[in-house]
Formats: C-alpha cells, sequence, structure tokens
C-alpha cells in the first residue's frame, strides 16, 4: 500500500514512520502494517501529486485501485487557495487512474457538497447537487464541489469510480480518537475561558472515523459499488445543542448565550486568543439554519432513504454506523484531554477560581 505524506518536497522517507507516528496518535497503528506501508512524500498541488518521474511510473504499473481522501480542509481561505490541493490534486488522481492501466478510484467528498448547493432532503444519492446546484458554492465546500463534479465527469468517460459523502467525521466508536481542527472543538476550545457556547441551532451529522473507514473499504469490494454514490451518515443525529449538554455532563462548566452575544465577545480577541484564527467565519456565519440543518425538523429525517445504496450494499456485513451517544461524546472529550487539545476539566475550574479572585 502506498500512502502519499506531505513532504513539502523533501526526499520519501527511508521506512513509513512519519506514518507510524501519526497513527500512533491516533491509536491504530499495528507493527504488522509496517512491511505493508510505502509512504511517499508529495504534495497534491502539484503535477505528478509532487512526486518524481519514476515515483510516479512506479505508482502507475504497480496501483491497482486508489482511495482519494486527501484535501485541504479550511474553511476561511478562498477557493482560490484551495483549488491547487483539493481539484488539481484530484485531476492528477484522476491522471494517475489513467496511466499504464485504468485504476478505480474511490473518491471520498463531503455531506457539504449538499449542503452549500441548498440541495432539499431527503439527500439522495445521485448526481443532483451536480447537475442542478441551487447555488454554486465557493471556499472548501466550493473545491469540493468542483473536485466532486471531475469525478463524476470521469465516470462518465469510463473511468471506474465511486463517491462518497460522508457526514462530519469525528471519534473512533471504541477509543475516542478524533482530528482536533474540526471548526466546532476548535470553537469550543476557544470559547471555553469564557464560560459560555453559542447557541447554535443546527444538526449535528457526526460519524465515527472507523465506521467511514470500514464501510468505504466494504463497498469498495462489491462490484455493484462502480459508479454509484454513497452517504455516510448517522442514522441517530442529535443537535448541537444536545451535544453541549453532552460536554456539560463530562464536567465542563459554561452557559449556552445566545449567538449575537458569543459573536460579539469573539469578535472581541486579540491575535493571541484560540478563536481568532476563526474570527472571519464567526463573523459572516448566519443564525438561522437553513431547512436541512434545522434540528426543528430532526425527527423528519430519512436515513433510510438518504442512505438507501450504503443500506444496500453493506446489508450482512455487519457494518453499521453507531448512533451518537453521551458515552461516545464524553470518550471524544477525554481523548482531546489525554492528546493535550482540551484542558482537564479541574485545570479549567481551578484557572478560573483564581482568575475570579
Amino acid at each position: 500500500m502506498f500512502f502519499l505524506t506531505s513532504g513539502g518536497g523533501a526526499p520519501p522517507p527511508p521506512a513509513p514512520r512519519p506514518t507510524a507516528a501519526s497513527w500512533g496518535r491516533y491509536l491504530i497503528w499495528d507493527e504488522s502494517y509496517r512491511g505493508r506501508i510505502k509512504a511517499l512524500a508529495g504534495d497534491l498541488a502539484l503535477p505528478q501529486l509532487g512526486t518524481s518521474e519514476v515515483t510516479w511510473r512506479e505508482l502507475a504499473e504497480q496501483v491497482d485501485v486508489i482511495y482519494h481522501n486527501g484535501a485541504l480542509v479550511n474553511f476561511v481561505y478562498p477557493y482560490s487557495a484551495l483549488r491547487g490541493p483539493n481539484v488539481r490534486g484530484t485531476h492528477e488522481v484522476l491522471r494517475l487512474a489513467c496511466t499504464h492501466q485504468v485504476k478505480a478510484v474511490h473518491y471520498v467528498s463531503t455531506i457539504d457538497v449538499l449542503l452549500a448547493t441548498h440541495t432539499p432532503r431527503p439527500f439522495l444519492e445521485d448526481d443532483g447537487p451536480l447537475r442542478n446546484p441551487v447555488e454554486v458554492p465557493g471556499g472548501y465546500t466550493g473545491s469540493k464541489w468542483v473536485a466532486e463534479k471531475m469525478v463524476y465527469l470521469a465516470r462518465e468517460r469510463g473511468i471506474p469510480v465511486s463517491i462518497y459523502r460522508p457526514g462530519l467525521i469525528m471519534s473512533h466508536s471504541e477509543t475516542g480518537a478524533t482530528q482536533n481542527s474540526d471548526y466546532l472543538l476548535v470553537a469550543f476550545r476557544g470559547y471555553l475561558p469564557m464560560r459560555i457556547l453559542p447557541d447554535y441551532p443546527r444538526i449535528f451529522d457526526t460519524v465515527p472515523v472507523d465506521y467511514v473507514a470500514r464501510a468505504i473499504v466494504g463497498i469498495s469490494r462489491k462490484p455493484e459499488a462502480v459508479g454509484r454514490f454513497f452517504h455516510l451518515f448517522n442514522p441517530a443525529p442529535v443537535s448541537i445543542r444536545r451535544f453541549c449538554e453532552w460536554i456539560q455532563s463530562y464536567g465542563y462548566d459554561f452557559d449556552i448565550v445566545p449567538f449575537e452575544e458569543a459573536r460579539r465577545r469573539a469578535l472581541e480577541v486579540d491575535t493571541s486568543h484560540p478563536l481568532y484564527p476563526l474570527v472571519p467565519l464567526i463573523r459572516d456565519a448566519e443564525v438561522a439554519p437553513q431547512p436541512s440543518l434545522d434540528p426543528a425538523f430532526i425527527d423528519q429525517l430519512q436515513p433510510d432513504a438518504e442512505c438507501r445504496n450504503v443500506l444496500d450494499v453493506l446489508a450482512g456485513t455487519g457494518i453499521d454506523c453507531p448512533p451518537m451517544t453521551e458515552e461516545l461524546a464524553h470518550a471524544c472529550l477525554e481523548y482531546l484531554v489525554q492528546d493535550g487539545f482540551l484542558p482537564a476539566t479541574g485545570t479549567v475550574e481551578a484557572e478560573r477560581a483564581g482568575s475570579s479572585g
């Protein structure tokens, strides 16, 4: 298995130590993987994915299937800053799929392609948002929309592709291990010292990372997966407010305040504050949710209809998405504390007590 790592132009490492280190951080590394993995330094934004001519030829001749999950995720950057890694990178992946021998491509898109095009629910597993978007998005979601449409066109031209649109990918269902760059997690860390969280009425459709990985691999091994769209959503999503209540039950103390009050506080922070990188997003955020994300209609969601292809292809495999629960939320928070991303609850309380005199 070849893994493209961001090497910034450096030569490939002699052994997959960066992969072992990063996987170890997420509690999934096993030494038995070492002999099966070859890490390659590269760059999604560059021709040939930033690899040498020799490496590109080796990939073209040896690779049978491509899982493309790489992207620069940043909700502040404009489309122009994301076009390289997210659009050009996908173009190069498709070019690799056509070189020497045709290779299947499994492209991981995002639920944001549906949300940002204002696609009405139920979200069907088809090309609707690509053919008839209500609105063409910009920024990160725009780059993913363009990339997905590129993959869709490649399908029409004979490349065997499958497109996956996951919800918000978060913690491992057993260990709680999670990425810590998500907008909501970064915002929570920033608001925590203020003892507030904004009342942000949204459906919180999170899917455990291990479910997403197992589902994509499981689907990709089925011949009937070729040429289809797959929605990896949680069958029992919750509201952001419910998730905030689970954060409170974990031990953090804060008040849920009107969004405008939280926005005002955020816009007052200086450049050293953890909320500062999110100021453009918070400044421009719409308070009222679009109907497809309104928790007032959460009981009207139709997961069986929205994930029909996934349910059909994975039937009998035992691969199911666990519902988001208070227990899973606490496991995620515990991992983020152990990882150093969040302070321990006792530490936060002690700091507040000291700062209050």
